[in-house]
């Protein structure tokens, strides 16, 4: 599969990049971490792991853009595993990061496709 190797790829970057700026590329390869797990590996109970992980790491280091998607692909991992309450709350969660961030326009998008 043409696009494993690419998301590998990238994640071995990121690894590399982390280890000279681990504050700066952390959520960051964290997040591309758990897209592999879940999407790549079907493993979600690890992606649940690295989303949580990524998003404390944004969190911490004040990437809000950065948190909003994790918050967003982490809702999408309970959505298709059937946790509707989770989904809902990680798209909350979200929906807030985005308007905090001020992509009003993200925000408004998640609004309608979810309604919270």
């Amino acid at each position: 599969m043409k696009w494993k190797g690419v998301a590998l790829a990238g994640r071995d970057e990121l690894k590399k990049w982390m280890s000279h700026s681990d504050w700066n590329f952390a959520h960051k390869y964290l997040l591309l971490s758990a897209e592999i797990e879940f999407y790549l590996n079907k493993n979600a109970e690890e992606a649940s792991k690295l989303y949580d992980r990524a998003i404390e790491s944004a969190k911490k280091h004040s990437f809000q853009s950065e948190l909003a998607l994790a918050y967003e692909r982490t809702a999408m991992l309970y959505e298709s595993n059937l946790n509707q309450a989770k989904a809902l709350e990680y798209y909350r969660l979200a929906h807030q990061a985005y308007v905090d961030w001020g992509g009003d326009t993200k925000a408004r998008q998640l609004y309608e496709k979810t309604g919270v």
